[in-house]
């Protein structure tokens, strides 16, 4: 029997659920980079994790598993359009469903961008250690090495890898929407107080891992898109993957939808647009293409 395992993003932008159907929640958690507020495209990337196969799967066999899987869970969540890979012995295996715009009646196709929310983080990460890599930073590094401007005696013993594993006592989930530019971001940071002692305590929060980029490009000398794109896009071959999507790539972008009206992501924020089969391509190759581990017929992509 196959077994599948979806993550999927919920019709309402501020969720992104697990489940091992389509109604069975096993971890919520909410997808946002630094300053990411507003909207959430309508559809992810979906990975699929098949567990061993007592016998081959055919590929009708395969996608009907799939299609199973999908078609309820859209209805159940008022998804209008999912994107999946399977890779399957090997073989990547590839199935759209649904719309990427309502009002046009644009279908989801090979060639539909998705928001990956907070799967740019696995980006983010990448970045950082190229930094390292090329000497520019250390995690051991103090976050005010790289801004100084962050003067508050509650800085002081914060790291870069206490900002990289959210650990550096307590950053919020958000930058609140008060936080428009460079001097309300730092007032934000300069205010903030935290819970427990640096390095003792992990809590998710997008002010943490957003700071930490945009902290370690600092001494590239580049802007954090600039930065991304010449040091981890470019070299990974992901050329259809951007921060800010390009005029002649729009019409191929899926719409987000919040209470039944198109929105697109926030202008600030730090996540990544990718055609979807390049980013199964990429979490393919980030996983050992399938070979961690024995038995395992497919590989979660995301």
């Amino acid at each position: 029997m196959l077994n599948l395992t979806v993550c999927q993003a919920q019709s309402n932008p501020t969720d992104y659920a697990c489940l091992t159907g389509p109604d069975i929640p096993l971890t919520r958690y909410y997808g946002r980079l630094l300053m990411m507020k507003k909207s959430l495209c309508c559809a992810l990337l979906l990975g699929i994790s098949c567990s061993a196969l007592a016998a081959p799967v055919s590929e009708k066999q395969l996608a009907e598993v799939v299609a199973n899987t999908v078609t309820p869970l859209m209805k159940a969540q008022s998804v209008p359009g999912m994107a999946v890979a399977v890779i399957y012995q090997g073989k990547p295996h590839y199935y759209t469903f649904g719309k990427a715009d309502i009002a046009a009646n644009k279908p989801v196709t090979p060639q539909t961008l998705f928001e990956l929310g907070s799967i740019s983080k696995t980006f983010t990460g990448v970045l950082g250690g190229d930094a390292i890599a090329r000497g520019e930073i250390s995690l051991d590094d103090p976050v005010t090495r790289y801004w100084p401007q962050l003067t508050g005696k509650q800085w002081q013993g914060i790291r870069m890898l206490d900002l990289a594993t959210y650990t550096a006592g307590g950053l919020p989930l958000q930058v609140p929407d008060e936080v428009t530019d460079n001097a309300s971001l730092l007032r934000f940071y300069q205010n903030w107080q935290p819970q427990w002692k640096p390095g003792t305590t992990r809590l998710y929060a997008n002010a943490s891992i957003g700071l930490f980029g945009a902290l370690a490009v600092k001494p590239s000398g580049m802007p954090y898109e600039q930065a991304m794109t010449t040091r981890v896009l470019k070299p990974l071959k992901l050329d259809h993957t951007w921060i800010n999507v390009p005029k002649a790539e729009e019409a191929h972008y899926a719409w987000g939808y919040r209470d039944g009206k198109a929105v697109r992501v926030s202008p600030g924020n730090a996540g990544c647009t990718s055609l979807w089969r390049e980013n199964q391509r990429a979490g393919y190759g980030e996983l050992g293409h399938g070979k961690h581990g024995a038995g395992e017929g497919c590989r979660c992509l995301t």
